[in-house]
């Protein structure tokens, strides 16, 4: 009897390791704040549907090294307080097994010192400032160029012009003297000028103007929060004085500047990241816009795409370097060389991107214009000689 029990708990042992190995794998947690609430609202939507879309894909390959994606998705409410909060809850009580940053700049700054703490690499969708590199003590990876390269297509342009007197308008922006030391940058790449300087209030604005058209600029460029960029082009566009270009960069996300119409911004010169009109020019642009467009009856913005793109930088790292922990994901992300559909990934040792370029647009006849780089315009840029 002694034996046949013997044999009894042994075959129960067996069963139960048998059917162990039969589970499924526990799903891989990828987590993330989004703006659900508050003022970012409409950009964490966009944000939102990239990443599940993403998700809807990876889990159709088979997920990553056979573990399915779930995503662990908190509202931080489109403030900082909050998306400080959602990271501690994701990383410290364990909530995600890895992490992608949240869409916003200012959010991604709030969370950054969460990541310090706790040793986390983390992948950022949108933001693109300096100071997250600065910060991020080499945990922060981003999906797109800095910000400080995204004038870089029309600085170039108005050279090729022959412009030569610039005036750099700062109305409330948060990274101010930064704006001062790239646009100084870009002056002796080009050889420009620069005639006229405002760093200012919203309330300021016509009088930066009017000192720029005193010193006859013939470009001038405005960098600020959505207001600052919006009350530059009204008052600019009531002026009898006309400059030869205007460059203008929001804090915000959206392509045309707040209350402005189409005849407001006719002209005006900006950047992008990405559009779904060149999405063709990478592998899987195509695919992915078809599958926005079948998804959400809508076309894609930047955010979304960017969104997604992050999720393929972080299936090809896991799948590269193993899910072996931090360290392993950190390192790895560190020298990964790869494609996405946004264009080619790189960065430096301190997780600054080097390879994806953004798009330069005008405003012509009512609608947004790819004016650079040559190879993917859809109009000539009009700068009047």
């Amino acid at each position: 009897m002694r034996i046949f029990a013997l044999l009894l708990l042994a075959f129960g042992a067996l069963l139960a390791m048998a059917a162990q190995a039969t589970l499924p794998e526990r799903p891989l947690r990828v987590g993330a704040s989004v703006s659900r609430s508050g003022s970012l609202a409409q950009a964490g939507e966009m944000y939102e549907k990239g990443l599940r879309l993403w998700q809807r894909d990876v889990n159709a390959r088979g997920g990553i090294q056979g573990r399915q994606v779930e995503l662990v998705l908190h509202d931080d409410a489109s403030t900082p307080e909050k998306a400080a909060e959602a990271y501690a809850d994701l990383i410290d009580d364990k909530k995600a097994d890895v992490i992608l940053g949240p869409a916003d700049n200012s959010l991604a700054l709030a969370m950054v010192p969460v990541l310090e703490r706790t040793q986390t690499p983390c992948l950022f969708a949108m933001p693109a400032s300096d100071s997250l590199w600065k910060n991020g003590k080499g945990l922060v990876f981003s999906v797109l160029a800095p910000m400080a390269e995204w004038p870089d297509g029309f600085f170039e342009l108005i050279a090729r012009a022959g412009y030569e007197r610039m005036a750099l308008i700062i109305v409330d922006h948060p990274q101010g003297e930064r704006v001062r030391t790239n646009t100084a940058k870009w002056i002796r790449r080009y050889g420009l000028r620069l005639v006229s300087e405002s760093m200012i209030q919203v309330r300021d604005v016509a009088q930066a103007l009017e000192q720029a058209r005193h010193a006859d600029a013939e470009v001038v460029t405005v960098w600020g929060t959505q207001e600052g960029c919006t009350r530059t082009i009204r008052l600019l566009k009531s002026m009898a004085w006309k400059p030869k270009a205007v460059y203008a960069s929001t804090t915000m996300f959206q392509h045309n500047l707040h209350e402005l119409s189409a005849r407001d911004m006719n002209g005006v010169f900006t950047a992008t990241a990405w559009e779904a009109r060149i999405a063709a020019a990478y592998p899987g642009g195509s695919g992915f816009v078809a599958a926005f467009r079948s998804a959400y009856s809508q076309e894609p913005e930047v955010l979304a795409a960017s969104a997604y793109a992050s999720g393929q930088l972080l299936e090809t790292a896991l799948a590269k370097g193993g899910d072996k922990g931090r360290e392993s994901l950190r390192k790895t992300l560190a020298t990964l060389d790869t494609v996405t559909i946004l264009g080619r990934f790189g960065v430096d040792a301190g997780g600054m991107q080097l390879r994806q370029f953004p798009l330069t647009e005008q405003w012509q006849k009512g609608k947004r214009e790819i004016v650079w780089p040559d190879e993917l315009k859809t109009a000539k840029p009009v700068l009047p000689r």
